[in-house]
């Protein structure tokens, strides 16, 4: 009996240990896509290798550096978000108004698949 046991506890250890937690990538894009904040404008997103990283890259426009750092604490207070890091802010004047371009990267939780 103890065999059958351990056989069957080995084997439950075994599922467990290649499960991936992995948070399902649709669920993330309607997080991102409710977070509307005015004066932002995504206009990329790339989250290519989302089951070996967990990253998402956001690329896009803000009108103000204040609606951007509303828009970073929105996101690095999101559900599943392990870290946003702003990679890129530059600021150009387009029409008379400054329009700046952000790249973010997003780092969410959850195991990453195994690269095969």
């Amino acid at each position: 009996m103890s065999n059958i046991n351990n056989n069957l506890q080995s084997k439950l250890k075994l599922i467990n240990d290649i499960q991936v937690n992995e948070p399902q990538l649709y669920n993330f894009v309607a997080r991102i896509g409710n977070v509307n904040r005015p004066g932002i404008s995504v206009t990329k997103m790339d989250c290519v290798e989302w089951k070996t990283t967990r990253l998402c890259t956001l690329t896009g426009t803000a009108t103000s550096r204040t609606a951007f750092t509303e828009y970073m604490s929105e996101l690095e207070n999101m559900q599943g978000v392990k870290s946003a890091v702003c990679t890129s802010y530059t600021v150009s004047v387009t029409d008379g108004e400054p329009v700046a371009t952000f790249v973010v990267a997003i780092t969410c939780e959850g195991g990453a698949a195994p690269i095969v």
